[in-house]
């Protein structure tokens, strides 16, 4: 059976890739070292109310736009592909499934360890050996952090009768 998108679905779309673009080029924290940011909260969206396939080229196109909009550092295409799998994994753990805390820490895990692990390679391709090797103690700490907010975070959300309402229609 194939899904309908309508207009409502479109719109909905267009807002979290806003969203994603919003929280991650300006609601960010980052230094030298760590960046941190809120944008999973609108790829995890994407996933759970759209799919492993709209997630994936919504985040895509969410990363392309957010570049365009607001570059930092040189573009990458590696990055990109990270953004599109990043969403295809959280689709592929939330959509059209109940959401558990066991779904919630496995999804969130692979889609870190995926991201964490893409991105290290996209770093050493581009800054070198030693560079990615200075940088992967504080990366990887950075990960496991952001890790257990993203867990709560989602707990969180998965509580709000609104948005499960949404989720389940």
């Amino acid at each position: 059976m194939k899904r309908k998108i309508g207009a409502k679905e479109i719109a909905l779309m267009g807002l979290l890739i806003a969203m994603q673009i919003i929280l991650t080029r300006q609601f960010v924290v980052q230094t030298e070292f760590f960046r941190i940011s809120f944008s999973f909260i609108a790829v995890i969206l994407m996933g759970w109310l759209f799919g492993p396939l709209f997630a994936a080229v919504g985040n895509g196109l969410a990363d392309l736009f957010g570049f365009v909009l607001r570059p930092v550092g040189m573009f990458f295409p590696g990055y990109t592909l990270t953004a599109v799998v990043e969403g295809l994994i959280y689709g592929l753990f939330f959509y059209n499934k109940k959401m558990t805390l066991t779904r919630n820490i496995i999804g969130n895990l692979v889609g870190s360890i995926a991201s964490t692990s893409l991105n290290t390679v996209w770093l050493w391709m581009t800054m070198g050996k030693e560079s990615t090797i200075a940088y992967l103690p504080g990366r990887l700490l950075t990960a496991l952090v952001l890790l257990v907010v993203k867990i709560l975070v989602v707990e969180l959300i998965a509580k709000r009768k609104m948005l499960t309402r949404l989720v389940t229609k």
